[in-house]
């Protein structure tokens, strides 16, 4: 038998929320999962998380970029 979902019961006005102060985010616990950390890890951490990942194969800058490889085999060929 499929359990029913809980939803809420009223309408809840969004106006009625608190009003986040600095004094509310100066009392927060840097936390990284379900572990408190300091702040130098928590920016770290955050920071090492940004941008897209770094390529295993870092691929050398031509007209165009292609993979080691075939530059080696391009080069091989003598064309």
């Amino acid at each position: 038998m499929p359990v029913k979902s809980r939803k809420p019961t009223g309408w809840i006005d969004p106006d009625d929320a608190p009003e986040l102060t600095d004094e509310f985010f100066a009392k927060a616990a840097h936390m990284i999962g379900d572990r408190v950390v300091g702040e130098e890890e928590f920016a770290w951490e955050f920071k090492k998380r940004l941008g897209r990942p770094p390529a295993e194969v870092k691929r050398p800058t031509l007209n165009m970029r292609i993979d080691p490889d075939v530059l080696a085999a391009r080069k091989a060929s003598g064309r």
